[in-house]
């Protein structure tokens, strides 16, 4: 089916936001960390920079550095600072809606954030037929 107009497509971009936040933000500090950096993708960040900017304790910067290093959402150089720079153009375009989400409806992205099931196996789970005993 074809989409006639912007509210079908915005379905499949809330999809794809979900997905992403469900694999990689998993708390604000996770969103204002990733945001941060977005915002000055030439620049590269220290564990006390980013710190200092959100007001984040070292140790809490650098485990949410190294989780978005994982997802492939940031570089690191030889000097451990960091860099935004996605793995693949789709995951830099679902962290351009996050931050238009997060400009236009930040208590959503919120809530969207903390509304997550407690693992993903049993967001799965909701999902599986069961035979009746």
């Amino acid at each position: 089916m074809a989409l006639t107009d912007g509210t079908d497509a915005r379905f499949f971009v809330i999809l794809d936001l979900q997905q992403f936040i469900l694999k990689h933000i998993d708390s604000v500090d996770h969103l204002r960390t990733l945001l941060l950096l977005r915002a000055e993708p030439e620049r590269s960040w220290s564990i006390m920079e980013v710190g200092a900017r959100l007001y984040l304790q070292p140790k809490r910067v650098s485990a949410v550095l190294a989780s978005l290093l994982a997802g492939g959402l940031l570089v690191e150089d030889e000097d451990a600072c960091f860099k935004f720079q996605p793995r693949s153009a789709e995951l830099g375009r679902i962290v351009k809606e996050l931050a238009t989400l997060d400009e236009e409806r930040p208590v959503t992205l919120i809530k969207l954030i903390y509304s997550r099931p407690d693992t993903l196996e049993a967001f799965a789970d909701a999902f599986k037929l069961r035979r009746e005993e």
